[in-house]
């Protein structure tokens, strides 16, 4: 919850701006909000699998909410012409995993590559998958 707030919160600070920059603040977003601290991220991102059959439905439909939530900021940006149309349910699934792998293996790793260049790379990777 905390970490969507957080996305929410930078998409609101970023409104009107090109989806580009949407979608970099939103990253650069969560992965202050969960990536910075190892221990938080283990649990939310991979220790949260297999958990029990509560936490599992929780999990799944978290992970829904961040489709749509990635789906409908996509979907804004096409219907104002900066991205084409598409098939967005699928790709933000595909996004989603990218990131959430990304992010773990970024944030249990030492030394650790520079924020600034993940979510660089994370950015291009999305505008990637959703303006393709």
């Amino acid at each position: 919850r905390e970490s969507r707030s957080a996305v929410l919160a930078a998409l609101d600070e970023h409104a009107g701006a090109s989806a580009r920059e949407n979608i970099t603040a939103a990253v650069r977003a969560y992965m202050q909000s969960i990536g910075t601290d190892p221990r938080r991220a283990r649990v939310a991102l991979v220790e949260v699998v297999g958990a029990g059959p509560k936490v599992e439905k929780k999990r799944l439909e978290s992970r829904r909410e961040w489709g749509m939530l990635l789906t409908g900021t996509v979907e804004d940006a096409a219907k104002q012409g900066a991205l084409p149309p598409g098939d967005y349910d699928l790709r933000a699934m595909a996004v989603i995993g990218a990131i959430n792998h990304v992010l773990d293996e970024w944030s249990g790793t030492q030394p650790r590559r520079p924020m600034e260049e993940v979510i660089e790379v994370l950015s291009r990777v999305i505008m990637g998958a959703v303006a393709a």
